[in-house]
């Protein structure tokens, strides 16, 4: 899709610069309010991530103050001796850890630093992954919805022309012919340049300007030129 046709067509449905009060964008609201959701859930499992990993790499230190904490005696009570000296009131210190078994702390950290990677931050990783994709899939979606939509406001005006044209026959019917002949022929360019994609089946009427199912021409009485075009799916263009 060309740029200015991306541009132009932004300006139209953002800013509403458009003369086309019949015209309807293609809607996308479907897969704009699920994507919605998944950003900010997003952006809650980032803080979380990072927290998640900094609390991993404390880990190792935190079992190590654990440790040294258990390692240390309790303090005693110490009572003056009759030379002068001071004197504990037991011959031993005690340990804070008693009868744990300290080095099995090790152990532990390094089981816990592997469980939480495994079993809570690579989850969150691939998830993070997935949405990422799912972003780059969205931008590309919305560009394919613009293209989509702006020629589609192209075969519209051109099936103006066509009317007008097919209105003016008579004294200049030869010329006439020759103008709707041309101009036919770009209309069929812009629809068959339509973006397609996966997706749903849909007929729009450039005459009713709605659109419309199986059989052609059974959406209006009158003349009219029927494309086919493509509903875009997020989800399906997320498929691998």
């Amino acid at each position: 899709m060309s740029g200015w046709r991306l541009i132009s067509e932004t300006a139209k449905q953002k800013w509403g610069m458009s003369m086309e009060k019949n015209f309807r964008a293609t809607s996308n609201s479907r897969n704009d309010a699920m994507f919605k959701e998944a950003t900010g859930f997003a952006q809650h499992l980032r803080t979380v991530e990072k927290e998640l990993n900094q609390w991993q790499r404390d880990i190792e230190s935190s079992f190590g103050n654990i440790r040294n904490i258990m390692l240390s005696p309790l303090p005693r009570v110490y009572e003056e001796g009759h030379n002068g000296q001071a004197v504990p009131s037991e011959p031993e210190p005690t340990m804070v850890g008693g009868d744990v078994q300290v080095e099995r702390l090790t152990t532990a950290s390094a089981e816990t630093k592997k469980r939480l990677d495994v079993e809570v931050i690579q989850p969150i990783k691939q998830w993070m992954v997935a949405y990422r994709t799912i972003a780059e899939r969205m931008r590309r979606l919305e560009a394919l919805r613009l293209e989509l939509d702006s020629r589609r406001r192209t075969v519209a005006d051109l099936q103006g022309k066509c009317e007008r044209v097919r209105a003016n026959l008579g004294t200049t019917r030869a010329r006439g012919e020759v103008d709707m002949e041309i101009t036919l022929r770009k209309m069929q360019v812009n629809a068959g340049e339509a973006p397609a994609a996966a997706g749903t089946t849909v007929w729009f009427c450039f005459s009713t300007q709605m659109p419309w199912q199986w059989p052609p021409n059974a959406c209006c009485n009158k003349w009219c030129s029927c494309y086919k075009l493509v509903a875009l799916d997020l989800f399906t263009l997320a498929l691998p």
